[in-house]
């Protein structure tokens, strides 16, 4: 009878552990919720022959996607070559769930503000059709939604 007792408290202190145990999980991880920042994107930019196209504006856009400009033909992905008629881009590697693109070069090229080819500069084939990656709009951090940015260490003011 003893050992059915024992046995009985034993089943009762491993419960209540084991109802503590995962009390503190919840506790610990609950808070964390939003702790990883949501990130928030455009839809992604279509370019076509015959487009209406301002390129002080495209050029800025491709700036806020992260590309950047280089004096020479883009052979890296990520540069830029502006010219006075066209923009020659080594496009990035995308992957999202809507569109899947390894990186290459193309050219734009316009006129009277209208697209008028858009050409891969390794096969030299017009392309009909070019969508750009979407652009990183904000991010947002906590519960509250926050807009955060994210500054390295050096970047903090000296006190």
């Amino acid at each position: 009878m003893a050992g059915l007792f024992y046995s009985a408290v034993g089943c009762r202190r491993g419960s209540l552990w084991g109802f503590y145990l995962a009390r503190q999980v919840e506790t610990r991880f609950e808070g964390r919720r939003w702790s990883m920042p949501a990130r928030v994107y455009s839809d992604s930019t279509l370019l076509f022959p015959g487009q209406k196209i301002n390129p002080s504006a495209f050029e800025q856009k491709l700036r806020r996607l992260g590309y950047r400009e280089v004096d020479n033909n883009p052979t890296h992905p990520g540069e830029m070559r502006i010219g006075d008629r066209s923009f020659d881009i080594y496009l990035e590697d995308v992957a999202t769930p809507f569109l899947t693109r390894n990186s290459h070069p193309v050219r734009i090229e316009y006129r009277k503000s209208k697209i008028r080819h858009i050409t891969h500069l390794e096969t030299q084939a017009q392309m009909p059709l070019l969508e750009l990656e979407p652009e990183e709009l904000t991010r947002l951090f906590g519960q509250e939604r926050e807009r955060r940015s994210l500054v390295s260490f050096e970047e903090l003011p000296k006190t």
